[in-house]
C-alpha cells in the first residue's frame, strides 16, 4: 500500500506491507496525498472498495495534512470484483493473438491503478479480473505509442471508438472487441 504525493511518478513515498488480515499502517507527514494499492492482492477478484482517513475519502481524491494525523487510514477490500472476458478481432472478425487490450475507467481517470491492460492469447481471447465496479471502455489499437492512452488529449480522440462495459460487483461480462485500425490510431 502506498501513501503518495499526487503528481509524482513513480510514487516513492512510503510502502508498507499489509498483513493477510488486511492490517497495516503508514506514517504521514504534512502534505497532499492519496492512497494507491498495487499488486498486493492475493485473490484475482479483490479490489479496493474504500479508503478513508478520519472519515474522508482518500481513494477517489486526495487528502491534505498540515500536521500530525490523529486517526487511522482505513482501507476496505472486497472479494467481489467484476470480470470481463472477450475476443479481440480485426475488421473481418478474425481473432487477433498477441495484442494489447486496455480497460479504461469512465470516471476517476486520475486513478491510474484502474487502467488495466492484458495481452490476447493465441485465440485472440483476453480476460480482466478484480475490476472495481463502474463504467469502463475497452480499447485495442493496431498502432499507438505505448501508454499514450494515459494522455487525456490522446484518449479523447478515440473515446467514441471504445467499447463501453458496465461492471458490477461479482459480474462477469463478455464482449467482442474490434481493433482500432492503424489508419485511425496514428498519434
Amino acid at each position: 500500500m502506498n501513501w503518495q504525493e499526487p503528481g509524482f511518478h513513480p510514487y516513492p513515498h512510503q510502502t508498507e506491507a499489509v498483513t493477510p488480515e488486511g492490517n497495516g499502517s503508514i506514517d504521514v507527514s504534512p502534505g497532499n496525498y492519496r492512497v494507491l494499492v498495487r499488486e498486493v492482492l492475493p485473490s484475482a477478484d479483490l479490489y479496493i472498495k474504500e479508503a478513508t482517513l478520519n472519515g474522508v475519502d482518500v481513494l477517489n481524491g486526495s487528502c491534505r495534512t498540515t500536521g500530525p494525523v490523529n486517526g487511522a487510514l482505513k482501507v476496505v477490500f472486497s472479494n467481489r470484483g467484476g470480470r470481463i472476458e472477450g475476443t479481440l478481432v480485426d475488421a473481418q472478425l478474425e481473432p487477433l493473438p498477441g495484442r494489447e487490450v486496455v480497460l479504461i475507467p469512465d470516471w476517476s481517470r486520475h486513478r491510474d491503478e484502474l487502467f488495466k491492460d492484458v495481452e490476447t492469447d493465441q485465440n485472440g481471447r483476453f480476460q480482466f479480473t478484480g475490476i472495481t465496479p463502474g463504467g469502463y471502455r475497452l480499447f485495442a489499437w493496431e498502432a499507438l505509442e505505448p501508454h499514450s492512452y494515459f494522455d487525456p488529449e490522446v484518449l479523447a480522440r478515440y473515446e467514441h471508438r471504445g467499447t463501453p462495459v458496465r461492471v458490477r460487483e461479482s459480474s462477469s461480462e463478455s464482449v467482442r472487441l474490434e481493433i482500432i485500425p492503424a489508419a485511425l490510431s496514428q498519434v
